[in-house]
């Protein structure tokens, strides 16, 4: 596989929601910036099949922190000490977060009502940040798993769209 660089010599995904995507992972603001009101256009225009890609990402990630067969004592637990470290504006429900990670794992009976989508996207990428960070990813290795969800989500079908 080949990676795409960026003249920064770092690695730069292909589509506009994966370079958001990994702004907001990097917490790059002024990149976030510039990639917002694309975004919001291509979701009004497009719909939401771009989100599969930060859906992709979240698998892969919960996959890196944890096993199916773990105890889900261990994901109560790692989530309550996630949202113990962070920002009271920014945390979200434990119960929902949980559940996330397990469906995330292939637990197909855990139920996802009550999760909108919105409710869904915030609380995957509080948890993909705790889990970036705990596991010391660098950038590159951040933005290496971007392109790699992209380039899953694209062989499934999904058109990329690009910036």
């Amino acid at each position: 596989m080949r990676w795409r660089r960026t003249s920064r010599a770092g690695l730069e995904p292909k589509s506009l929601y994966g370079r958001w995507l990994l702004a907001v992972l990097l917490r790059q603001s002024e990149l976030i910036e510039r990639y917002g009101e694309p975004l919001d256009r291509m979701i009004e225009e497009e719909g939401h099949s771009q989100f599969a890609i930060s859906d992709r990402l979240f698998v892969r990630l919960v996959t890196m922190r944890f096993t199916a067969d773990q105890p889900v004592r261990d994901i109560s637990d790692y989530v309550a000490a996630l949202l113990a470290a962070m920002d009271p504006s920014l945390r979200f429900g434990r119960l929902e977060a949980e559940a996330l990670i397990r469906r995330a794992l292939g637990e197909e009976s855990v139920s996802l009502a009550g999760i909108d989508r919105d409710l869904a996207i915030k609380i995957r990428a509080g948890l993909a940040s705790g889990m970036i960070r705990e596991k010391g990813l660098a950038s590159e290795q951040v933005a290496r798993l971007v392109i790699e969800s992209e380039d899953w989500v694209a062989a499934s079908g999904v058109q990329l769209i690009e910036p």
